[in-house]
């Protein structure tokens, strides 16, 4: 044995008596110790008393972390205290009692201000609101009329696969402010009284109509109509007051009208696809991003009546089906990089003002655009446009109207490609455009077979043609490119080339027209009679032009009755580039032709003979 198991138990023994001598003091009261007071607050160093310690396994121990008084051993959701075992099952799309067996179809919830209840049992066939919250509704059918009171604002929010099925004709009926979230509705109408807001997220409504009265907005994503038998969205009363509606990625389908009557409307990134008009009677329209179909008519702007002074925008959309876009007087429209492509005319303006900007315009039986003057001037401008084939005619003009068409390409017309009817006073200006391959291949009455590229009839107005392109372009009759009677052209910059015709390959004008010609471009155009540029019974001047490799049986350039001036400078073919037989035909009495070549300065030909005089 050693001196260290010798004194181990002495030492235990000495320290033990010590410890009795300090826990009995003089005075006979204990002196023990005291415990830790369990409820004592934390001390300065914000110690919660969480040390994080674990059990003998080395797990943490269970904490209870949003104070409900279940830990996370039981608690399905520690981070809401309004779920735990026992918890009240409400409709929040929460498993609140952490029963998966207990369900929240059927139910439903008021969240109102002094909390959650269970008003599933107190529905009835009507629900009139008593003041602000939420009501949300369970998966299942809801066969109940509901009411969102004056000054009231109420959500009603659907969990699941809701239906709003009620007897009444009326669904929701909104007086204050209401908002709609994950419903399907199947009944007559949702009613958006007179002043009253809606605001909608996924909501359908199957067979049913939107009402919007006087003075009410809407703000709907996501909505999808399936109409019945009325329009799918439309205004209700007679009061003047404004109805506001924004539709974001929604889809409207009608067997009747789309949408109809709202003073202001925004449609983004929607479809609204109707067998009648599918947008109607609306004061103020932005339409960006959408898709507007119809077996009628797409857009109807204004009224016949031109008491409606609406306007719309319509930015990167389509519209598609029967019927394009018709304008009213006294209304205003925007196409900016869009496409209207549609059975029958795309465009229809009636002394109105419209703009198409890098946009496709088509039609597969009839003329794409038509506008009118007849009440009043109309002004269209087109900038940037594809007309597509078609078995008409791309624009037609009839009465007052101001056209400016520029940087646009106009080809496969069957009956020409611009045919402007004009009133006194109208003016046309054409600049940068190309006209390809149309034709006009007609004949009889109404000058069918008359001017494959442009055809003007314009007693009082003036027609403008500047650096623009005619391409094979023909005609049966006359003028392959241009024909004109009255009013006066003004040509500058233009290429002709390839044109066809059996007078005037090129261009054919009446005397009763005025025609002057700068810095034009004519080679290769051709005219099975006189004039493979170009045939008129009046005088005409060209300065600084190009005219080569023409062809006609009469004046391989220029077949005319009166006089041709030439002035600046001059090309008209030498050798492989000149024209056949001849430059220059003077039908007048002694139908003489000759020879021009190339030269500047002034020269004057068919002053009393066929022959061209230089004058000094």
């Amino acid at each position: 044995m050693t001196l260290r198991s010798l004194l181990l138990p002495s030492m235990v023994l000495a320290l033990s008596a010590c410890g009795d001598d300090k826990s009995s003091g003089d005075d006979g009261t204990s002196g023990t110790t005291p415990s830790v007071d369990d409820t004592a607050e934390p001390d300065d160093t914000g110690d919660s008393g969480d040390t994080g310690e674990t059990d003998d396994s080395g797990d943490p121990d269970p904490v209870d972390m949003d104070g409900d008084g279940y830990d996370t051993t039981s608690d399905c959701d520690d981070s809401r205290s309004d779920v735990h075992p026992g918890a009240t099952e409400w409709v929040d799309g929460l498993n609140n009692d952490c029963d998966e067996a207990t369900s929240e179809a059927g139910r439903a919830t008021w969240w109102g201000a002094d909390g959650p209840v269970d008003v599933t049992d107190t529905l009835g066939t009507e629900w009139v609101s008593e003041g602000d919250g939420r009501l949300a509704l369970g998966d299942g059918d809801w066969p109940v009329t509901f009411v969102v009171g004056a000054e009231h604002d109420v959500t009603i929010e659907g969990f699941g696969d809701v239906r709003i099925e009620t007897p009444d004709l009326r669904a929701v009926y909104v007086q204050g402010e209401a908002t709609l979230t994950n419903l399907t509705v199947e009944a007559y109408s949702i009613d958006v009284h007179l002043d009253a807001t809606l605001v909608a997220t996924d909501l359908t409504l199957v067979n049913g109509t939107l009402w919007m009265y006087q003075g009410a907005s809407a703000d709907l994503t996501r909505l999808t109509i399936d109409g019945g038998w009325l329009s799918a969205i439309t205004a209700g009363g007679m009061d003047p007051a404004p109805r506001t509606a924004v539709l974001r990625e929604s889809t409207i389908t009608s067997p009747s009208w789309g949408i109809v009557g709202i003073d202001d409307l925004t449609l983004e990134s929607s479809t609204v696809a109707a067998d009648g008009i599918a947008l109607a009677n609306v004061l103020h329209a932005v339409v960006d991003g959408s898709t507007l179909t119809s077996l009628s008519t797409a857009v109807s702007l204004g009224t016949s009546a031109g008491d409606l002074a609406a306007e719309m925008v319509m930015r990167d959309s389509i519209v598609t089906g029967y019927g394009g876009i018709t304008q009213y007087p006294g209304t205003t429209l925007e196409v900016v990089d869009s496409g209207v492509e549609v059975e029958r005319v795309a465009y229809t303006g009636t002394a109105a003002t419209a703009t198409f900007t890098r946009s496709m315009v088509a039609s597969t039986t009839v003329n794409p655009v038509s506008v009118s003057g007849s009440t009043g001037r109309a002004e269209l401008t087109i900038r940037e446009v594809v007309f597509g084939t078609v078995s008409s005619r791309h624009i037609n003009t009839s009465g007052e109207v101001g056209l400016v068409l520029e940087d646009s390409v106009l080809e496969g017309a069957a009956d020409n490609a611009l045919r402007l009817d004009a009133a006194v006073g109208s003016t046309f200006a054409v600049r940068r455009c190309t006209f390809r391959n149309n034709h006009n291949t007609g004949s009889g009455s109404g000058w069918r077979g008359y001017g494959g590229a442009v055809w003007f009839n314009g007693a009082g107005s003036t027609l403008v043609l500047e650096d623009n392109t005619f391409e094979d372009n023909s005609v049966s009759l006359d003028g392959g490119a241009l024909f004109a009677t009255d009013g006066t052209v003004t040509m500058s910059g233009n290429t002709f080339s390839g044109n066809a015709a059996r007078h005037g390959g090129a261009l054919y004008l009446l005397s009763s027209a005025t025609v002057s010609s700068s810095g034009d471009t004519f080679t290769g155009n051709v005219a099975s009679g006189s004039g493979g540029v170009v045939s008129y019974s009046g005088d005409l001047s060209f300065e600084d032009t190009v005219m080569t490799e023409n062809d006609a049986i009469y004046g391989g350039a220029v077949s005319t009755s009166g006089m041709l001036t030439l002035t600046g400078t001059w090309d008209l073919g030498e050798g492989s580039t000149d024209n056949t037989p001849d430059d220059y035909y003077w039908a007048n009495g002694s139908f003489e032709s000759t020879s021009i070549g190339s030269g500047s300065g002034t020269l004057v030909c068919g002053d009393g003979t066929a022959e061209c005089v230089a004058v000094p």
